[in-house]
C-alpha cells in the first residue's frame, strides 16, 4: 500500500509526464501553422486582451529581447499591433488584429481536434470528473 505521500508524488509525477506527452504531440501539427512561441504570444492576447511586452514574456519566461523579436515576427503576419500607452508612451502594448483573432480561432479548432483524438476514449462523464477533480486542486 502506498502511503499518502508517494500517492502524491505518483500524482505528481504522472501528470507531469502526461501533460509533457500531450505537449509533444500537438507541436508538430502547431508547428506547421506557427512557431510554438509566436503561437503561445497571440494564444495569451486572444484569451486576455492587450498586454504589456514585458508582461508576455515574464509569462512566458523569455526575455524581453526574445520577447521583441516574436512580437516583430505576429506583426510581419499582421496577427499584432503595438499600441503606446497614453499614460505613459514608453509603456508599449501589444493588441491582436481581427487577422489574429481569426487565425486563433482556427487554431483553436485545429488543437481541438488533436487534443479530442488524445481524449477520445474517455466518456463524457469521464471527462467531467476529470475537470471537476483538476479544479478542485486549486493550485
Amino acid at each position: 500500500m502506498n502511503t499518502r505521500d508517494e500517492l502524491i508524488q505518483n500524482v505528481v509525477s504522472t501528470m507531469r509526464n502526461q501533460t509533457k506527452k500531450m505537449q509533444l504531440s500537438v507541436i508538430p501539427t502547431l508547428k506547421s501553422y506557427i512557431p510554438l512561441n509566436e503561437f503561445l504570444a497571440l494564444h495569451m492576447l486572444y484569451k486576455e486582451g492587450n498586454h504589456i511586452v514585458s508582461e508576455i514574456a515574464e509569462h512566458m519566461h523569455i526575455s524581453n529581447s526574445s520577447m521583441t523579436c516574436i512580437s516583430d515576427r505576429l506583426m510581419e503576419r499582421e496577427f499584432v499591433t503595438r499600441v503606446r500607452s497614453q499614460k505613459d508612451r514608453r509603456v508599449v502594448y501589444l493588441s491582436i488584429t481581427d487577422k489574429g483573432k481569426e487565425f486563433a480561432e482556427e487554431m483553436e479548432k485545429v488543437l481541438t481536434k488533436e487534443y479530442g483524438e488524445k481524449l477520445g476514449h474517455f466518456t463524457d462523464e469521464e471527462l467531467q470528473t476529470f475537470l471537476r477533480l483538476l479544479n478542485k486542486m486549486d493550485i
